[in-house]
Formats: C-alpha cells, sequence, structure tokens
C-alpha cells in the first residue's frame, strides 16, 4: 500500500518527526504548544490520486483514503462501515435560511449514529498499531462509543472513562457490550 503520508511537524517550533517518533504532541515544546501537523508528499499524490482515481475507488468507507492516512498496518481497520454515508440536497431548509444550497450529511448511517465514528476508527487502528495493551478514551457519550464495537478490542479488555454526565439512555452506558466501563465524576 502506498501512503503519502510522511511524518509531523509542530506547528509552534517547526520540528519535524517521524511518525513512530512521538506520540500526541512535540517533545520539545510540550502538551499545550505542540500541536503537531501531518506531513504529506503532495507531488506524489497529486499524480495519483485525483477525482477520477477516487471515482473509482470501489471501497465505500472511510479507508478509501487510505493513502492519505497515517495507518501502517492495514490489517488492523475495523471491520465496520465507516464513512461513506450519504449527503442530501436540502432544497426546503435552504429557502428557510436564505442561503442557495443547503446539504445534510446523514451521519445516523455510521456503526453508532455519530460522525465521531471516523476519529475513533483512527484511534482503534493507531493504538492497535502501537500495540498498546488497554486503550482508554475519556468521552461523555458519541466518541467513545465505536471503541468497544471494533472488532479487534472486542478481547483485549479496553476501557472506556465516562464522565457521570453521559447519557443514561441509549449512551455509552447501555451500548457497551464488552468495554469495562470507568465512571468518574465530572471528567472536565
Amino acid at each position: 500500500m502506498m501512503t503519502y503520508f510522511t511524518g509531523l511537524r509542530c506547528v509552534h517550533c517547526g520540528r519535524e518527526y517521524h511518525a513512530d517518533e512521538v506520540d500526541y504532541f512535540c517533545p520539545a515544546c510540550g502538551y499545550h504548544d505542540g500541536i503537531l501537523d501531518a506531513l504529506y508528499d503532495y507531488d506524489s499524490m497529486r499524480k495519483e490520486i485525483n477525482p477520477a482515481t477516487l471515482a473509482g475507488n470501489g471501497n465505500r468507507s472511510m479507508w478509501r483514503y487510505l493513502p492519505l492516512l497515517p495507518i501502517t498496518d492495514q490489517t488492523l481497520i475495523p471491520h465496520l462501515q465507516v464513512g461513506w454515508t450519504p449527503l442530501y440536497d436540502a432544497p426546503k431548509v435552504a429557502g428557510e435560511l436564505g442561503v442557495a444550497r443547503c446539504w445534510v450529511k446523514d451521519e445516523g448511517r455510521n456503526p453508532t449514529a455519530s460522525f465521531k465514528d471516523r476519529a475513533s476508527a483512527m484511534g482503534v487502528v493507531k493504538a492497535l498499531e502501537k500495540k498498546a495493551s488497554r486503550i482508554t478514551c475519556a468521552s461523555t457519550g458519541n466518541a467513545a462509543l465505536l471503541w468497544p464495537d471494533s472488532p479487534q478490542l472486542l478481547e483485549s479488555g479496553d476501557h472506556l472513562c465516562s464522565s457521570t454526565r453521559a447519557r443514561s439512555q441509549g449512551g455509552p452506558v447501555t451500548h457497551l457490550r464488552s468495554a469495562g466501563v470507568l465512571r468518574s465524576g465530572n471528567l472536565r
């Protein structure tokens, strides 16, 4: 698999890192300032990825963009249909809002009916690539719902940290099947 992701750059100091060198932030700038931006080989990407090649790609999920994502082991990708949710033209809503066009994205088609499934799916894969023995996601609701549904995590003993403010009906507590739920006070 060809990937165009080449590394990470700190938006504060400009230091560049290989993806395996750092986790989450620039060590030189610290947690608050060391935000890392993804770097890509744009010249190579332009030669191979364009509207025609994307239109010809039969993968109907977020993983159709795999060459653009920082994934090194695609065998760890969850076998869940994440992404490729429909987009509907809503002319009536556009008229009510006084805009020329309005589009509505139906994220209810994702496994947990949330747009946050995309980020959660990436988080699962990256944690598995790093051979994490336990995966924890602090969430007051939707962000963590996909984690226990990921087949790779069903046997891993993952845990979900959930705020006491999390919804009790239809929220993470009733949705979880295998993850241990660690409830804390307000996790702000």
